[in-house]
């Protein structure tokens, strides 16, 4: 309490006000797709479930590897809401629970906003014949993005717009 007691009026009104949208939005949610008839018809038959197929996927140009595609930041073959919160990491510039060598790949997962044939991260150095990759392009509209597409609210990703099936990112 003596921490937060010693921020300024500004800080204090930000940190409630952020608290408090955590707090109602799954209320919000909730509601929406209640009084909403178009939401509601949106839902499927399962309930709605929080875990959804990548709408489209991606590969590297010259790799056989293919990532399970966008959106799915920890590449665990599902988008929820665990990535949103892995874009706002990666926008804050903080650790993410994807190994070193499979960063790339989850960066331009996370890019769903962008231009799908550009790479979202660049190579900053090489470590024991890995590349060290920093993000490019990613902010919190890509974190919005996620999250309107597993509330259900979008059908996909303006990075999947280009075309139904799966890019070549040079």
């Amino acid at each position: 309490m003596k921490l937060f007691n010693s921020f300024d009026r500004f800080t204090k009104f930000f940190i409630i006000t952020a608290i408090l949208i955590a707090i109602s939005t799954p209320f919000i949610a909730n509601n929406y797709q209640i009084f909403n008839p178009q939401a509601a018809e949106m839902l499927p038959p399962d309930g709605g479930s929080s875990l959804l197929k990548p709408p489209c996927q991606f590969r590297f140009a010259n790799e056989a590897w293919y990532p399970p595609g966008y959106g799915d930041v920890n590449l665990d073959g599902q988008v929820s809401s665990v990535d949103n919160l892995m874009v706002l990491r990666i926008v804050a510039r903080l650790p993410i629970s994807v190994p070193t060598n499979k960063l790339k790949y989850a960066y331009e997962a996370a890019d769903v906003n962008g231009e799908p044939y550009k790479k979202s991260f660049r190579v900053v150095a090489y470590i024991n014949g890995e590349e060290l990759v920093e993000p490019l392009g990613l902010d919190s509209g890509d974190a919005l993005r996620i999250s309107r597409y597993v509330a259900k609210l979008d059908k996909g990703f303006p990075a999947c717009a280009y075309t139904s099936g799966l890019f070549i990112v040079n």
